[in-house]
C-alpha cells in the first residue's frame, strides 16, 4: 500500500498508520468517517484493492496523544491488478468530495512542495484541487507511460 498512501505524508491532516502495525494501510483522521469513505471508493472499483472501515488510535505528535480515529484499511487483493498511484488519486478524490478541499489542501493541512515531492510532480496535485476526476488524471498518464515502457 506504501505506494498509493505515502503521499498523505505531505497532507498533515491524515494520518496513514505510521508507528501502528500496519503503517500506510490505514488513512485515517478525526472527521472521517469510514463506511462512507470506503463507499465512495469502491463507486470507481478499483482494480487490485479492497477497503474496509477501520478505526485506530494515531500515535503521530500532529494529533493529541492516543487520539482515536475513524478511517480506511487498505488491503491488496490482486497484486498484479493492483494500480497504487490510482488507488492514492482516487482516494485524495474521494476525500476532498466528501469533506472538501478545505481539510486537505490549505496550507495549515497541506505541505505542498512535500506532497508534490513524494508525488514525483504537482500537476497531480493542481489537478485535485481544480477538481479533475481521478479518470481524468489517469489520462493524461497514458503517453508518459508508454514512452517510459
Amino acid at each position: 500500500c506504501y505506494p498509493a498512501t505515502v503521499c498523505l505524508e505531505g497532507i498533515t491532516s491524515l494520518d496513514h498508520g505510521r508507528a501502528t502495525d500496519m503503517p500506510f494501510q490505514l488513512v485515517g483522521a478525526p472527521w472521517i468517517k469510514g463506511q462512507q469513505l470506503c463507499e465512495a471508493l469502491a463507486a470507481y472499483k478499483l482494480p487490485g484493492v479492497a477497503c474496509y472501515p477501520h478505526r485506530y488510535l494515531s500515535r503521530r505528535p500532529d494529533f493529541s496523544a492516543n487520539t482515536a480515529l475513524s478511517g480506511i484499511r487498505l488491503v491488496v487483493s490482486n497484486p498484479a491488478r493492483y494500480q497504487p498511484i490510482r488507488t492514492g488519486v482516487t482516494l485524495l478524490h474521494c476525500l476532498q468530495t466528501l469533506y472538501g478541499r478545505q481539510k486537505l489542501w490549505t496550507p495549515r493541512h497541506c505541505r505542498a512542495d512535500f506532497f508534490d515531492k513524494l508525488m514525483g510532480c504537482s500537476t497531480v496535485r493542481h489537478a485535485l484541487q481544480d477538481g479533475s476526476t481521478p479518470s481524468n488524471i489517469a489520462t493524461q498518464w497514458k503517453l508518459p507511460t508508454r514512452a517510459f515502457r
